[in-house]
């Protein structure tokens, strides 16, 4: 059941994240702006204007002190939650960074681009850090870290998602199945799975270490464009061009069910790090919160 819908982005949500207290949920839209809700009140605290295009991807810190987000105007931006400023900002135009994501363990934030290639940065000074090559023919769509902070997958536009050690700068696996690009994925908690979606309609459960197709949940009737692990239990949630969210159970063989109320495709789907929320962004401009223990 939808527990709230917040209302005040004026054009598509495009991203969302919970912070790692629970307190409050973090959206990035095409109206240029990140927008930071109350999740008790549903009430936005602090607006972020300084991007100029559609805000395409945020993470927070682990501590919650910060975000990171890039957009279409080229620049990827460190912010901090507290006051609201704009710590560094880095020109990031020529690789047209789409994702990005917060290390869990050090000091890295991931960015994927439109040239295919993973690259970190120091979350400190924005100065360039390793730059995982040899990935993808085409735009990476999303970047996540393993829990553990020693893996980066990254979804791509030529249909597969890759696997990197960050320590070692190696590709580990390429992860192949999927008809279409893939244009999300997720890490399980306990960090032993993948999870991805796809415009073929379908998304997948992986292996991380041995790269096997473990689940393949089908029954959205539109392309899936966003995806997430639940933290406490064997639950994934996607989004999809047909309006929908879609709850998965993995303990009962992948079985769907479907979570109605948007009129627009949705966007973005994220947990709250307590489970008991899912977040999803529209263009339909608004944001819902699911109670995930009633559905």
């Amino acid at each position: 059941a939808t527990i709230k819908t917040l209302t005040g982005h004026l054009r598509d949500i495009s991203c969302v994240v919970f912070s790692p207290d629970n307190q409050h949920v973090a959206s990035g839209s095409a109206d240029n702006t990140i927008r930071i809700w109350n999740v008790q009140s549903g009430a936005a605290i602090m607006i972020l204007k300084e991007h100029s295009k559609n805000v395409t991807s945020i993470a927070y810190s682990l501590n919650g002190d910060q975000i990171v987000s890039c957009s279409e105007d080229g620049t990827v931006r460190l912010w901090e939650t507290s006051t609201g400023i704009n710590v560094w900002a880095l020109d990031a135009e020529d690789y047209e960074i789409q994702c990005v994501a917060f290390s869990p363990t050090g000091p890295w934030v991931a960015g994927g681009g439109e040239d295919g290639v993973v690259r970190l940065w120091d979350i400190n000074s924005g100065a360039a850090g390793p730059v995982l090559s040899g990935g993808h023919d085409d735009t990476v769509n999303s970047v996540a870290f393993s829990p553990d902070g020693i893996h980066v997958a990254s979804a791509g536009g030529d249909n597969t998602v890759r696997i990197w050690n960050i320590n070692t700068r190696t590709r580990l696996h390429v992860l192949e199945g999927h008809m279409d690009p893939v244009r999300c994925l997720s890490f399980s908690p306990s960090g032993d799975r993948i999870a991805t979606g796809s415009g073929d309609s379908t998304a997948r459960i992986w292996d991380r270490y041995t790269g096997e197709q473990l689940f393949l949940l089908s029954g959205h009737s539109g392309g899936v464009t966003s995806i997430a692990f639940a933290p406490f239990k064997d639950q994934v949630a996607t989004g999809d061009n047909d309006f929908s969210v879609w709850l998965w159970d993995l303990a009962q063989s992948g079985s769907g069910r479907s979570l109605q109320g948007h009129k627009g495709s949705i966007l973005c789907v994220a947990y709250s790090p307590d489970g008991k929320f899912l977040a999803s962004g529209s263009a339909d401009r608004t944001m819902r919160l699911w109670d995930t223990t009633r559905g």
